[in-house]
Formats: C-alpha cells, sequence, structure tokens
C-alpha cells in the first residue's frame, strides 16, 4: 500500500467511530455487517466483491470499488472521496 494510500486509510480508520455515531439504526446495522463481512476477504483473493458501505443518505457512493483489486488501486485522494 503506498504511503499516501496508508496514511488516508489509517485517517479514515480514525474517523470511522465518529462517523458511526451519527447514523441512523438501519445504516449502522449494514454498516457493521458490510464491515463483518469484508474483514473475511483476503489480499490474495482480489477479485472477491467488497460489501458496500452506505453512506449517511443510505446510498453507495458510485466511487466506492467493487473488489479488492479496485481498493487495492486506490490512491489517497480517491479513498476520501470513495467513502
Amino acid at each position: 500500500m503506498p504511503c499516501t494510500t496508508r496514511r488516508s486509510y489509517f485517517s479514515l480508520l480514525g474517523r470511522n467511530r465518529e462517523y458511526t455515531t451519527s447514523l441512523p439504526t438501519s445504516i449502522l446495522l449494514s454498516y457493521r455487517e458490510s464491515r463483518r463481512a469484508n474483514g473475511n476477504l483476503r489480499a490474495n483473493k482480489v477479485d472477491d466483491l467488497l460489501a458496500t458501505l452506505l453512506m449517511p443518505n443510505g446510498s453507495v457512493s458510485p466511487r466506492f470499488p467493487k473488489d479488492l483489486k479496485g481498493l487495492f488501486s486506490l490512491d489517497g485522494e480517491s479513498i476520501d472521496h470513495a467513502f
């Protein structure tokens, strides 16, 4: 993972707690289920599909990567806009 991507990723993780506490219950449940499912994915299976994360308005960002290959190809700026 490039350094800028790594920084952006950890910055995203740091914002995670603040972000999830403000979500409606239905979106929060979907978010937690997606994180659980994505936690089972492995880097050696880059074509496996990611479980989508919903934005606060209940939709999925059109920039959200479809699979691990797409996730690993994101740069730091793309991560900020995809999530």
